[in-house]
């Protein structure tokens, strides 16, 4: 651990520059200050090899590392369709509804894990079954009130 400490490194610039050399203390204190996080690129001063700053024994950093839906893809929100599952299960089909909506309350969970192919088959899903059940219901009150107006007998 105290060759560790001993070490020296250049912290290498999001254009290049290289900054340093500075010992793991150091390193330490601008972790703190979120000039160095888990992904920062570092130079050994003695041998010139890069790594990551995750990547030092006796480094501690203060930052957590960004993920990497963080790193290589903005957050994306997928339209969830919970509003028309809701109008379905009020207004039509219940059962459909309640399956619709449980479809849609899953979408932010797969959009927040990075899964948007799952995240659009939700969507997806509870899109179609809220349309079926509200068509279904519309189709089951029409024919309801045709057959009490065709049977009403005065």
């Amino acid at each position: 651990m105290w060759v560790a400490e001993m070490a020296q490194y250049f912290v290498i610039g999001p254009n290049g520059d290289k900054y340093g050399p500075a010992d793991v203390d150091t390193l330490r204190m601008w972790s703190r200050e979120n000039r160095v996080t888990a992904q920062t690129m570092l130079e050994d001063a003695t041998t010139g090899a890069r790594l990551m700053a995750s990547a030092i024994p006796g480094l501690v950093l203060e930052n957590p590392a960004p993920s990497y839906q963080q790193i290589n893809e903005p957050y994306r929100k997928v339209a969830n369709n919970l509003a028309l599952s809701i109008f379905s299960t009020v207004c039509c089909c219940q059962l459909l509804g309640i399956i619709a909506i449980i479809n849609a309350v899953q979408v932010d969970g797969h959009c927040r894990r990075g899964d948007y192919a799952a995240a659009e088959k939700s969507a997806n899903t509870a899109k179609t079954l809220s349309i079926v059940g509200i068509v279904g219901g519309l189709i089951v009150q029409i024919g309801y009130v045709l057959i009490v107006v065709l049977t009403d007998k005065k």
